[in-house]
């Protein structure tokens, strides 16, 4: 076994689990508020879409921040 460790390497969640929390979301919200517009195919298209590019930043930020993983058992 190696004793350099190994980089961090995140992953953003995929697409469908972002769909599915922007659709609960969104219609929670529309519930809230009662109005149904909130929980429409557009509003919750573009907060799964928005949701993915920020993962997706925030996942390649971090992989590149230079974080390692230390597996000794110390």
């Amino acid at each position: 076994m190696s004793d350099k460790p190994k980089q961090i390497q995140y992953v953003p969640p995929s697409a469908e689990t972002l769909r599915d929390f922007a659709r609960a979301v969104c219609e929670s919200l529309a519930q809230q508020r009662d109005d149904p517009s909130l929980a429409s195919h557009e509003v919750i298209s573009g907060l799964a879409n928005f949701l993915q590019v920020i993962t997706r930043i925030q996942a390649k930020h971090l992989s590149t921040v230079g974080e390692w993983l230390d597996d000794d058992d110390e």
